[in-house]
């Protein structure tokens, strides 16, 4: 079994080395740095799947640190260790999506590494998520040629729609298919159960019924750009747990296109 890699920063010596007892007989296998030009160094050199780093660090702190880690390598997972009360910087980044996890210090030993246990298995879904889309995509161009093959024979839509639909109940993740309007053409099971307004009607029921206004005008934006421009994730909230929505277009014909929506749920915001 592959070991995860985890980065510990922090500019206190005594403080890596507790770190490296902590998670000595963990299968994880253990980086160090004092400072956050050195962290950047062992990220450039090598694959790291999670950062654990101190807030009050001399020339950069553990925010500021961690936000270019979120820059450059964006799969990598992040906590922040703190013994001081700069709590509203901190909690600020978690909420925009730079910090996963907030860890007092000093800390409970069984709890940190109950923490790092989860952050790492949310690396592994975000993994997963991006296989995920990168399948979706594949099966969408896979459905286009079948469906200009059927339009080519004067057939109808209905097969494509119909396998379409199968491939979406069996996805692991909420997942709606919109036109570029806004309006719903197909929703999964989970994201049926996930909004209550499709539990009622799903075709042509219009985004806004199930996002806040700001998601609805942010989505619709990305879904009239071309296909040159980057598609980006946008954060909800819904009943206090976060997702992460994940835009791919499609055009299944001059009639049909629009954009498959996959939701990935992250973390509880503070």
């Amino acid at each position: 079994m592959i070991k995860k890699t985890i980065l510990c920063v922090d500019d206190e010596p005594i403080i890596l080395k507790s770190l490296l007892r902590l998670f000595r007989k963990e299968n994880y296998e253990i980086y160090t740095a004092e400072n956050g030009n050195e962290a950047l160094t062992v990220l450039k050199e090598t694959p790291i799947d999670l950062v654990i780093s101190d807030y009050r660090m001399p020339e950069m702190s553990g925010v500021e640190l961690l936000k270019k880690v979120k820059e450059k390598y964006p799969s990598t997972v992040r906590i922040i260790l703190s013994g001081y009360a700069d709590f509203n910087n901190i909690v600020s980044a978690i909420n925009e999506g730079q910090i996963y996890r907030f860890c007092h210090k000093p800390w409970d030993n069984e709890n940190l590494k109950i923490t790092v246990r989860q952050s790492l298995e949310y690396h592994d879904l975000l993994k997963k998520n991006r296989i995920l889309v990168r399948r979706i995509k594949k099966q969408n161009l896979e459905l286009q040629a079948n469906n200009n093959y059927l339009e080519k024979k004067n057939k109808t839509n209905n097969f494509s729609i119909k396998v379409y639909q199968n491939i979406l109940q069996k996805l692991p993740l909420p997942v709606i298919a919109v036109d570029t309007t806004g309006k719903i053409l197909l929703a999964n099971n989970m994201a049926i159960n996930l909004f209550p307004p499709l539990q009622e009607k799903v075709f042509k029921t219009h985004i806004s019924a199930i996002f806040n206004k700001d998601t609805v005008t942010y989505i619709l934006s990305l879904l009239k750009l071309d296909d040159s421009v980057d598609m980006s994730a946008v954060s909800i909230d819904l009943d206090e747990q976060q997702y992460s929505v994940q835009i791919e277009r499609f055009e299944l014909s001059s009639a049909i296109k629009g954009g498959i929506l996959v939701l990935t749920p992250t973390e509880f915001k503070i």
